[in-house]
C-alpha cells in the first residue's frame, strides 16, 4: 500500500542513506517543539478545569475523550503513518484526505448511538459529540502533518500545532469561564481547531508540490481502506489498551479519583511528547532503509532512537522522585502533593510507553501492518484482566502499577515481532 503526495521524493542514494545525527536532531527538535505546544495546551486545559471547575468535571473531560479517541483512531485507519512511510507511488494525497473526511463523518453518529444505547443523559451525549468533533478536527490535521513530515518540512508541522494549540486553548478557556459547561468548552475548542486547520494547515500544504492528476473516486477511497484497515484496528486497540484502568477506577472509586489520576497521568504523557518525535523524525528515512534491506544502517537508526528515549525517560523518573511533591502542589494544588508515588510510577510507565511507541513506528516503517493487530489485542485483554484484579482494591496506586506492567508486556511483544521482521520473518 502506497501513497502519492503529488511529487514523491526519490529513494535516498546509498551515500546519503547513513543516519545523519545533526539532521535527525534538527527534525526531532521541530517535531518536539510542535508536540510541546500541543502538550502544554492540553495540560493547561486540565489546569483550567482543575482551577475553575472541580475533580468531577476533570473526570467528565477525561472519560469523554477516553471513549471518543479509540473510535476516532479506528476510523483514522493509520493513514498518517501510511503517508509518512511511503516509498513508492500508488495513491494521491487527496485520496487519503477524502478517506479521512468520510471516516470522520462516521464517528459522530456512532458516538451518538453509543450515548443512546447506554442510556446516557442529554448532557453526556453532548459531551461525547463535542469530544468526537474535537478529535475529528485533529484527525484531518494529522494527515496534513504527515505530509509535511514526508517532505521533511517539520517546521510547518510546528507552525500548525502552535496555531491549533493557542486558538483552541483560548476558545476552551473563554467558553468554560463563561458557561461552566465542559461540553460547550470542548465544542468551542473544536471550532477553533477547524479555523486553524483551514488558515494554516491547508494553506501550507497547498504550497507543496501538487499532483497533476485531480481524479478522486469512491473506488480509490475503498482501495485506501482495504490497504490500511489493519492500522486502524491497531491504533484503536492501542488506545483502548491503556484506557481500562481509568474506566475501572471511575466505576469503583468515582469520577473524583478518576479525575485526579487523569491529571497526574497527563504529566507522564508530557514525557512522551519528548520521546515520540524521535521516532517520527527517523521514520521516513527508516522506511526507505528497510525497503532497500539496508539493515545495518536501519539497526543503527533504531538503536540510536531507543537509547535517546530511555535517557529522556530516566530523567523524567528522577525528576518525579526528587521534585514530584513540589510539582504536583504547584500545578494542581496542595490536595495532590500526597500522590508523589503515583507520579513516579506513571513516569516509569511513560518511559516504557515511549519505547513501545517507537518500536511500533519501526514496525510500521517496515510496512508490516497485520502483525500489529494481535499484539494490540493481547495488550488490551491483559490490561483489562489485570486492572479488574488490582484496581478495585488498590485505587490510584493500583491503576498506575497496572499501566506500568502492561507497558512492559507491550514492549516485549513488539520486540519479539520486530526481531522476526528484521530477520525477514514477519509472522506474529
Amino acid at each position: 500500500m502506497t501513497v502519492n503526495h503529488g511529487t514523491v521524493p526519490p529513494p535516498i542514494p546509498k551515500s546519503e542513506a547513513a543516519p545523519n545525527t545533526l539532521g535527525f536532531l534538527l527534525n526531532s527538535g521541530w517535531i518536539l517543539a510542535g508536540n510541546v505546544f500541543s502538550s502544554a495546551s492540553q495540560w493547561l486545559i486540565l489546569v483550567v478545569l482543575a482551577r475553575l471547575g472541580n475533580a468531577e468535571q476533570l473526570g467528565q473531560f477525561a472519560l469523554a475523550f477516553a471513549i471518543a479517541t479509540p473510535i476516532s483512531l479506528f476510523f483514522n485507519m493509520g493513514l498518517a503513518a501510511a503517508v509518512t512511510t511511503e516509498t513508492r507511488d500508488e495513491f494521491h494525497f487527496r485520496d487519503y484526505l477524502w478517506t479521512r473526511i468520510f471516516s470522520c463523518g462516521l464517528t459522530l453518529p456512532l458516538l451518538a448511538g453509543i450515548g443512546f444505547a447506554t442510556t446516557l443523559g442529554p448532557d453526556s451525549i453532548a459531551l461525547l459529540l463535542s469530544a468526537g468533533l474535537w478529535r475529528a478536527m485533529d484527525s484531518v490535521a494529522e494527515l496534513y502533518w504527515a505530509r509535511f513530515i514526508r517532505f521533511e518540512r517539520m517546521h510547518l508541522t510546528t507552525a500548525a500545532k502552535l496555531s491549533r494549540s493557542l486558538t483552541s486553548l483560548a476558545a476552551f478557556t473563554i467558553s468554560f469561564h463563561a458557561t461552566s459547561s465542559v461540553a460547550l468548552a470542548i465544542f468551542a475548542g473544536a471550532v477553533a481547531r477547524f479555523a486553524s486547520l483551514l488558515l494554516v494547515d491547508v494553506r501550507k500544504s497547498n504550497a507543496l508540490p501538487q499532483s497533476r492528476d485531480t481524479r478522486t473516486d469512491f473506488s480509490r477511497v475503498l482501495s485506501v481502506v482495504r490497504a490500511t484497515y489493519p492500522l486502524g484496528f491497531t491504533q484503536m486497540l492501542n488506545a483502548l489498551a491503556f484506557e481500562p484502568p481509568l474506566y475501572i477506577l471511575a466505576a469503583t472509586a468515582g469520577e473524583g479519583p478518576a479525575g485526579r489520576y487523569a491529571a497526574i497521568a497527563y504529566l507522564g504523557l508530557v514525557t512522551t511528547q519528548f520521546t515520540f518525535p524521535l521516532g517520527q523524525a527517523s521514520q521516513p528515512l527508516l522506511a526507505r532503509l528497510l525497503a532497500n534491506r539496508r539493515m545495518k544502517e536501519a539497526n543503527t537508526e533504531i538503536l540510536r532512537t531507543l537509547t535517546m528515549v530511555a535517557v529522556i525517560g530516566l530523567a523524567g523518573i528522577l525528576l518525579a522522585h526528587f521534585a514530584g511533591q513540589s510539582i504536583l502542589a504547584a500545578v494542581y494544588g496542595d490536595s495532590y502533593d500526597d500522590l508523589t508515588g503515583v507520579l513516579v510510577i506513571i513516569m516509569a510507565a511513560a518511559m516504557m510507553m515511549g519505547l513501545v511507541g517507537n518500536l511500533g513506528r519501526v514496525i510500521t516503517a517496515a510496512r508490516e501492518y497485520k502483525i500489529q493487530v494481535p499484539i494490540a489485542a493481547t495488550t488490551l485483554i491483559s490490561c483489562f484482566t489485570v486492572g479488574m484484579l488490582v484496581i478495585p482494591t488498590h485505587g490510584l496506586y493500583g491503576t498506575a502499577w497496572v499501566v506500568l506492567l502492561i507497558n512492559f508486556l507491550a514492549l516485549g511483544l513488539r520486540a519479539v515481532a520486530l526481531t522476526r521482521i528484521l530477520r525477514n520473518d514477519p509472522r506474529p
